[in-house]
């Protein structure tokens, strides 16, 4: 029987020997590697936050975007509301505090899981079973209380509200001050869950703003090299061209010669691709 081998790049193919090329630096480029386990490590601490906020967010936000919710935040939340609820983490004893205060645990918890279920699954009805919203974000993850926004240093000068303000400080710290008058007078380990959950919320409101400015930062670069790659690579000063500048390309030579083929070949091939 004769043997089918799988087909090779042929270097008589500039487009399939590019694609080879371009493979085998991602697989074996350990930069390439390393890179794309941060980013890996990132998202999963990410969505661990996101997790863990879930359920207090659903109690004190409103209007979420038609993507907001998912299974896995479903799972998260329920994990996290369970692992109070049930004292398999209980911060309060391990401290030296006794009893469940003047509200049993299971009570409480099992108010705040009602209000958990019962507007999440509110929104996924609403959002099932309206017309899509675009004016709105569809990962939009809801608005503040708006008593927050009335808050000192909440609105700049034009009467704006600042959300980031609003998002990684007001919000986190009403919750955690919510979190230690509960903790005191109703039930130490609803207050300890509140309390994780405005630290929990910090961080990742944080993490999600400059997530949002770097992709803005990129745009903006990106817009900026397309403007300023050409006189780059005839071998302009960084400050003629808005910070732009080709690292090792000598100012006359064969570099720029190839580089400038390179650029063109690239740009062939994206248009030919386009067009198909």
């Amino acid at each position: 029987m004769q043997s089918i081998a799988p087909k090779q790049p042929q270097r008589d193919n500039p487009n399939d020997w590019d694609q080879f090329k371009d493979m085998s630096e991602f697989m074996f480029n350990p930069v390439s590697k390393s890179v794309a386990f941060i980013e890996f490590l990132g998202t999963f601490i990410f969505n661990i936050l996101r997790m863990a906020c879930v359920p207090a967010e659903i109690i004190f936000r409103r209007n979420f975007g038609e993507r907001h919710f998912n299974l896995y935040l479903y799972i998260g939340g329920t994990l996290w509301l369970g692992i109070f609820a049930t004292g398999w983490l209980n911060i309060p004893a391990g401290m030296g505090f006794r009893g469940e205060g003047i509200v049993p645990n299971a009570v409480i918890f099992s108010l705040i899981a009602l209000v958990f279920y019962s507007k999440m699954f509110w929104y996924l009805f609403l959002m099932k079973n309206k017309d899509i919203d675009a004016r709105l974000y569809t990962r939009y993850d809801g608005d503040p209380l708006t008593l927050l926004q009335r808050l000192p240093l909440a609105k700049d000068n034009n009467g704006n509200v600042r959300e980031y303000r609003v998002r990684q400080f007001y919000e986190p710290l009403t919750m955690f001050s919510l979190g230690v008058i509960i903790a005191v007078l109703v039930n130490p380990q609803t207050g300890t869950w509140l309390i994780l959950s405005s630290f929990c919320m910090a961080i990742k409101e944080y993490v999600q703003a400059r997530h949002t400015r770097n992709l803005l930062l990129d745009q903006i670069d990106a817009e900026i090299i397309g403007r300023n790659m050409a006189a780059a690579l005839k071998g302009e000063a960084p400050n003629n061209t808005q910070g732009v500048y080709i690292a090792g390309i000598s100012n006359e030579g064969k570099d720029r010669d190839v580089l400038n083929d390179l650029v063109q070949k690239k740009q062939q091939r994206f248009t030919a691709q386009a067009s198909q």
